[in-house]
């Protein structure tokens, strides 16, 4: 009969340690664990909003940049074009007037890579033929 009490006194003390050890650890560590995803996804999505915002911001500033330079492509081309109404219209004075006026363009080569060229970009305002590059 002594074991018996012996086998109930060590299953009552596992019991206790079980219920009041093993069970409010793994409580904890489960709420820990859902306070880390938590946390992860929390960090992410404020992630993606800053870097949305940033990412914004640069759209806007490029978009800015890019409509400053075309209106002044477009200014000099209007000051071309004001020009051009005042040379005479005989073929070498548009030759003339286009050799001076070149520019440096983006163009894609045989390779297709972009590389900056010296290129007229006035051939269309001219009375000459198309021979010219």
């Amino acid at each position: 009969m002594p074991e018996t009490n012996k086998d109930k006194q060590l299953f009552t003390v596992a019991r206790v340690f079980f219920l009041l050890i093993v069970i409010p650890l793994s409580l904890m560590a489960i709420l820990i664990a859902n306070g880390i995803f938590k946390l992860g996804i929390t960090a992410k999505e404020r992630a993606v909003t800053v870097l949305d915002q940033k990412s914004q911001e640069e759209i806007k500033i490029r978009a800015i940049n890019t409509a400053d330079e075309v209106a002044g492509f477009l200014m000099e081309r209007k000051k071309d074009l004001l020009v051009a109404t005042i040379i005479p219209t005989t073929e070498a004075a548009y030759k003339q007037f286009i050799n001076e006026n070149k520019r440096n363009v983006w163009v894609k080569a045989e390779d297709k890579i972009l590389r900056s060229r010296s290129r007229s970009i006035l051939k269309w305002l001219s009375l000459i033929g198309t021979e010219m590059s």
